[in-house]
C-alpha cells in the first residue's frame, strides 16, 4: 500500500505539470473531481423523524429514528415508554453500502412475472366461444404433464377448478376490453357478477398466495443482500488498496441504481431500518428476549416481506377496483375515447380483429343502445315481483333461523367432546400467561431500583434529562462484547 501510494503521487505530479504546461489546469481540475478516486465514501446520513437533526438512536418499538434529545424527551423515565427498546445506530464504519441488486430485484421480478403470464396466446377466437383462459395453471399443468404423467393424471380434476377461477379473474379485463371498450355490450348484472368472481380470487391470492409469496422473494432478496454485502466486505478489506478506487466507483452505481427503485416511491408503509447495534436494556420476560432476538436477526428479511406484500396487495385491488371503475364509466358514457386512443397508439387492427371475432362468433350486434342479453330483462321483471313479496319473505326467514337455532341447541352436548382438546390449549395458555406475567414483575422491580439507572443515569421528573447529561447516554455497547471480552466486529451489527 505504500509503495502504491508513493506511485499515486508521482503520477498525480506528472499530470499536473502536464496540464500546467499546455495550460489546462482549470479544467483538468474540473475533470478530476470526477474521477474514482475522489468519489469519496460517506455514510448514510440518517435523520431524526421527530426534529430533522441527525438521528443518533433507533426505537425498535416505535419503529422511528431519533436522536439523543428526542429520545430523551419521548422516553424519559417515568414515562409509557421508557422501557422501549432503544439501539444505538452505527456511525464509525464509513463504509459505502454497495447495493447493485438488491435495490431493484423487486421490480425485475414484477416485471418477469408480467412477461410470463402475458406472453401466451392472448386473446383468441376459442376466448369468446367460452374457453377458459388461464396462463398461470396453464403453464403449470403443461409441466406437470410434461414431468410425470401420474401426477398429471391425479391432479386433473384440481387443475380443471383453478383454471376456472384463474380464467373468472383474467375474463374480468378481457370483458373490460372486448365488451366495454371495442363492442358496448357490457351489461349490470355481467358486471356484478364477475366483479363478485374476480374479487373472489382476489381475496384467494391476497391471502393465501401473496404471503408466500412474499415470504420467498424475502428469503432471495435477503440471500442477494448478503452474498453482495459479504462479496463487498472481503473485496473491501483484502482486495483494494487503501484508496479503494473499485468500491467508490461501485458506490456510485449502487446510488444509480437505487435512484430506479419504483417501490420506495409508491408511499408503502415498509421501511428498512439503519444498521443499529444490540440494546442494552434487559429483557422483561423469555418471550420478549426471543421476540427481539429474532426479529433483530431477521429485521432486513422482514422489511423485504413487508415489501413485496404491500405491492403485490397494490397491484391486485388497483388493478381490479380500476377496471370496475373503467367498465362503469364505458356503460355510462360509451368507450369511443379509448378506443380512439387505441387507434391513436397504433392497436387499431388488433381492435378491429377481435371485433370481427367476437360478431362472428356469439352474433352480438355492436354498439347497441339497451339491453340486448335475455337475462337483463328477466332480472328486471323478477326483481319487481321480489320487490312486492318481501313481507312474505321475511316471515319465512323468522321461521328458518327459529328452526336452524333449535336445531343447534340440540347439538351442543355433542359438540363439547371436540372442544376437549381446545380447553387444554387455553389451560396451557393461562398458565404460560402466569409465568410471563412473573417475570414481567421481577423486572419491573428491578427497572426502579437498577436497570432504570443503569441507561438513564440520574434523570428523574425532578432532574428532566439530567441537565445536559442526555449527551452523554448511551443504549448499547460500543462496541458489543464476546463473552470473553473480546471487541465483536462489524457481523453482530444490523445488515442493510
Amino acid at each position: 500500500p505504500i509503495a502504491y501510494g508513493i506511485m499515486s503521487k508521482e503520477k498525480a505530479k506528472a499530470s499536473t505539470g502536464l496540464l500546467a504546461a499546455l495550460g489546462l489546469t482549470h479544467h483538468g481540475k474540473l475533470i478530476a473531481s470526477f474521477a474514482p478516486s475522489k468519489m469519496a465514501p460517506k455514510a448514510k446520513s440518517v435523520k431524526c423523524t421527530n426534529c430533522k437533526k441527525g438521528a443518533d438512536v433507533y426505537c425498535v418499538d416505535c419503529t422511528r429514528e431519533l436522536c439523543i434529545f428526542c429520545t430523551t424527551l419521548l422516553h424519559h423515565p417515568d414515562t409509557k415508554l421508557e422501557w422501549h427498546s432503544l439501539e444505538d445506530i452505527v456511525k464509525e464504519d464509513a463504509r459505502p453500502e454497495v447495493k447493485i441488486i438488491s435495490p431493484i430485484l423487486l421490480e425485475l421480478i414484477l416485471v418477469s412475472g408480467a412477461v410470463f403470464f402475458f406472453s401466451g396466446t392472448g386473446i383468441s377466437p376459442d376466448y369468446f366461444s367460452g374457453e377458459s383462459y388461464c396462463p398461470g395453471v396453464g403453464r403449470v399443468r403443461y409441466w406437470i404433464a410434461r414431468f410425470d404423467a401420474n401426477v398429471f393424471f391425479f391432479l386433473k380434476n384440481e387443475f380443471a377448478q383453478y383454471c376456472d377461477c384463474e380464467d373468472s379473474y383474467w375474463r374480468f379485463f378481457m370483458d373490460t376490453w372486448i365488451r366495454s371498450v371495442l363492442t358496448n355490450t357490457d351489461s349490470w348484472i355481467l358486471l356484478l357478477a364477475s366483479f363478485l368472481k374476480a374479487l373472489m380470487v382476489e381475496e384467494f391470492l391476497r391471502i393465501i398466495v401473496t404471503p408466500v409469496v412474499a415470504y420467498l422473494y424475502a428469503i432471495l432478496a435477503y440471500f442477494v443482500r448478503s452474498v453482495e454485502f459479504w462479496v463487498h466486505n472481503i473485496f473491501y478489506e483484502h482486495f483494494e488498496s487503501q484508496s479503494h478506487p473499485v468500491t467508490k466507483v461501485l458506490d456510485k452505481v449502487s446510488r444509480v441504481v437505487q435512484s430506479l427503485r419504483v417501490a420506495d416511491k409508491l408511499g408503502l408503509d415498509a421501511k428498512l431500518a439503519p444498521p443499529t447495534y444490540r440494546r442494552k436494556r434487559q429483557a422483561t420476560d423469555v418471550a420478549e428476549y426471543v421476540l427481539y432476538m429474532w426479529r433483530r436477526r431477521f429485521r432486513l428479511m422482514e422489511f423485504y416481506r413487508a415489501q413485496a406484500h404491500a405491492v403485490c396487495n397494490l397491484l391486485l385491488k388497483f388493478s381490479l377496483l380500476a377496471a370496475f371503475i373503467l367498465r362503469i364509466v364505458c356503460m355510462i358514457f360509451g368507450g369511443s375515447p379509448l378506443l380512439d386512443a387505441a387507434h391513436l397508439l397504433g392497436y387499431g387492427d388488433l381492435a378491429d380483429r377481435h371485433v370481427e371475432w367476437f360478431t362472428s362468433v356469439t352474433g352480438t350486434p355492436v354498439n347497441h343502445g339497451k339491453a340486448y342479453y335475455w337475462t337483463d330483462r328477466l332480472v328486471s321483471v323478477v326483481s319487481r315481483e321480489v320487490l312486492a313479496s318481501i313481507p312474505l319473505l321475511r316471515g319465512y326467514m323468522s321461521e328458518t333461523a327459529w328452526v336452524a337455532a333449535k336445531g343447534a341447541y340440540n347439538m351442543g352436548p355433542l359438540a363439547l367432546r371436540p372442544l376437549l382438546p381446545v380447553i387444554v390449549f387455553f389451560l396451557v395458555r393461562f398458565m404460560w400467561g402466569k409465568f410471563i406475567k412473573k417475570q414481567q414483575k421481577d423486572f419491573e422491580d428491578m427497572w426502579k431500583s437498577k436497570y432504570c439507572k443503569e441507561i438513564w443515569g440520574d434523570m428523574s421528573r425532578d432532574n428532566p434529562c439530567g441537565g445536559v447529561a442526555y449527551k452523554d447516554l448511551k443504549f448499547s455497547d460500543h462496541p458489543p462484547k464476546a463473552a470473553n471480552g473480546k471487541r465483536l466486529q462489524r457481523s453482530v451489527t444490523t445488515m442493510t
